[in-house]
């Protein structure tokens, strides 16, 4: 190597008269293999990510042809959802492989919730990946494929009836949608339920990260193991009350029975937040100073003021037997903000029936604007590089074969090979480099051009 290394040096001296011509020819080598290189790449790497995806999707004992057929849906299904519903089609790849690799929809009702998917990430900003978890907590919640577009619009409506947008309660909804199911929320009007919540969260909140984990916190009281026996100590049990018996012998006594409660509660269209607002209410009711702040955070002038009272009012329900049920702040505060804010809660758990076509109508205002278009024109030339790679996969993956096989069977002629390959490199990018720094023109670098690479090739033999 020292000697080639020298002898390299050497023979570079004489291609000073020959760099800019050579500086030429060597950069449009380069120029043209980095020309060629990355469209082949970039072709190779989307068909491998949509390739993984149908090994995902089929079934092992599936034909290469069935395959390569679900294969072609998935691309139709990925650039029919970033033409119609707006944003990256590398993106939106993503986003169907993580709903494709959850294991809750196959190829067909992928088609369905895709789009629906794409089109509210597009409208909110927010990451078409964040918007797939929705999509995936959503079908857990009990929302259909087919409905899975009026689902996402109360969501991404709901944010813009309030302060908590889309782009932010998609970092929650999934681990609340979970905790709400377990407490008996389902559905669409479930959703409605939660999104109304998350929204007058952000009454008693600094951030929206701060809205959706008193939410979060609220929810996973209902499903903790020792919620009803809090209940069963700390609630006080009055006339008309369901109740249970608690104990054995003369220690046996009435308690306040959770579980019957919030189903009596539940028949009336009441749910699970709003039915343990109303115990806090009435436990607090006689409470003279708590009463008086209520009053005071509803007439607040201004957002430090009332923060700071709702501060002092959760101080005060953590020194009462509510303290004993809601064991943390955050809990306490969520509880709060469906207290204090019910008229709100109320105005857009109804707007949220409403909801349809507020995603459209933003859509198609974006759709409007230079950027959107100058994404559709990139998704269209990724579309259009893929197509052409794939009329030439077949003789690349010939070519390749046939040159590992050759030079498995012959490792010292690959090793020279290979080794030459690079020294012209070097030769190319080292006249290329000289020709910008001015070395000298002239004749002869051809010749020792070639006598370098041949004295790596024959080193390499």
């Amino acid at each position: 190597l020292k000697h080639n290394l020298s002898e390299t040096t050497s023979k570079m001296q004489k291609l000073k008269n020959f760099a800019g011509g050579v500086g030429q020819v060597g950069g449009g080598v380069i120029a043209a293999g980095a020309v060629l290189q990355k469209p082949i790449e970039d072709g190779r790497t989307y068909d491998e990510k949509l390739a993984r995806m149908t090994v995902t999707a089929t079934d092992s004992n599936m034909s290469i042809a069935a395959r390569n057929a679900v294969q072609n849906e998935l691309n139709a299904t990925i650039m029919q959802a970033a033409r119609t519903g707006g944003g990256s089609r590398d993106n939106i790849a993503s986003a169907a492989d993580t709903l494709i690799a959850s294991g809750q929809y196959n190829v067909a009702d992928l088609k369905q919730v895709l789009t629906a998917t794409s089109r509210t990430a597009f409208a909110s900003g927010a990451s078409t990946e964040d918007a797939a978890k929705v999509t995936l907590a959503m079908k857990n919640f009990g929302i259909a494929a087919d409905e899975m577009a009026k689902a996402q619009e109360i969501a991404y409506a709901g944010g813009k009836m309030g302060r908590f947008e889309y782009k932010d309660q998609a970092q929650f909804l999934p681990t609340q949608m979970a905790a709400a199911k377990t407490a008996g929320y389902i559905g669409a009007d479930g959703l409605r339920h939660l999104v109304a919540m998350n929204q007058v969260a952000m009454n008693v909140a600094g951030t929206s990260g701060e809205a959706g984990n008193y939410i979060t916190n609220l929810l996973g009281k209902f499903t903790a193991q020792d919620f009803s026996k809090a209940i069963a100590d700390n609630i006080t049990v009055r006339k008309g009350d369901a109740t249970r018996m608690e104990g054995k012998g003369k220690k046996a006594q009435q308690v306040f029975d959770w579980e019957s409660y919030a189903q009596e509660q539940r028949n009336q269209g009441i749910n699970q937040a709003q039915a343990l607002v109303k115990l806090i209410d009435r436990e607090m009711a006689n409470n003279k100073d708590y009463q008086a702040l209520k009053i005071q955070s509803s007439n607040a002038k201004s957002d430090k003021e009332r923060l700071q009272t709702l501060e002092a009012m959760q101080n005060m329900l953590a020194g009462s037997k509510i303290g004993s049920i809601l064991t943390d702040r955050e809990a306490r505060l969520g509880a709060l903000a469906v207290s204090q804010f019910s008229g709100q809660y109320n105005e857009i758990y109804n707007g949220l029936k409403n909801a349809d076509g507020t995603i459209a109508g933003d859509t198609a205002f974006l759709q409007s604007k230079e950027f959107a278009s100058n994404q559709d024109k990139q998704n269209e030339v990724l579309n259009a590089n893929y197509n052409a790679y794939l009329k030439v996969n077949g003789t690349l993956d010939q070519f390749n074969g046939k040159m590992a096989e050759a030079m498995a069977k012959n490792e010292g002629l690959g090793t020279a090979a290979y080794m030459a390959a690079e020294a012209l490199k070097a030769i190319a990018a080292g006249a290329a480099i000289g020709g910008v720094i001015g070395m000298m023109r002239g004749a002869g670098g051809g010749a020792a051009a070639g006598g370098i690479a041949g004295t790596v090739a024959s080193r390499a033999g």
